[in-house]
């Protein structure tokens, strides 16, 4: 393999290796949480429902932290068809499509990270069950949804 393949394969494990640092960071990072959980999903269009032949690939890292009511994530993607137009935690379990529960910012450039606030009774039941939940990415040409993975430890 080429070196230029190889790095366009090796970018998104990069970005997401960094997101996940970022996470976990020490208590000075603006990203850290003391407590909380993480979690982590690939995403694919195989795991859409119904499923779908992009060539899209991604990775996503979330800790969630009830007591402080936040959930901070780091998405990267790479291959897809168009740009982002949105990403998102999804409430629903593998299979099925469900409510938006958790907005993020669309991955600009293949990459976004930061934290939002989200109502502590929410974090809770997604820390407590992350397969019950799916982050989703959207993009122009699919606005369904192009790639999605189910959360989980």
């Amino acid at each position: 393999m080429n070196p230029r393949a190889l790095l366009r394969r090796a970018i998104p494990a990069i970005l997401v290796a960094g997101a996940a640092i970022a996470l976990i960071a020490p208590p000075s990072s603006a990203t850290s949480l003391s407590h909380g959980r993480l979690l982590a999903t690939s995403l694919s269009g195989a795991e859409e429902v119904p499923a779908n032949a992009s060539t899209g690939r991604g990775f996503a890292v979330v800790k969630v932290d009830a007591r402080k009511a936040r959930v901070c994530y780091a998405v990267a993607v790479t291959r897809l068809s168009s740009t982002v137009v949105a990403s998102h935690i999804h409430k629903a379990l593998k299979g099925v499509n469900g409510p938006i529960v958790v907005n993020f910012d669309p991955p600009v450039d293949g990459f976004s990270a930061a934290c939002v606030a989200v109502d502590p009774a929410l974090a809770t039941d997604i820390a407590a069950n992350p397969s019950g939940y799916y982050v989703n990415v959207h993009t122009e040409t699919v606005r369904s949804g192009e790639v999605r993975g189910q959360l989980g430890r």
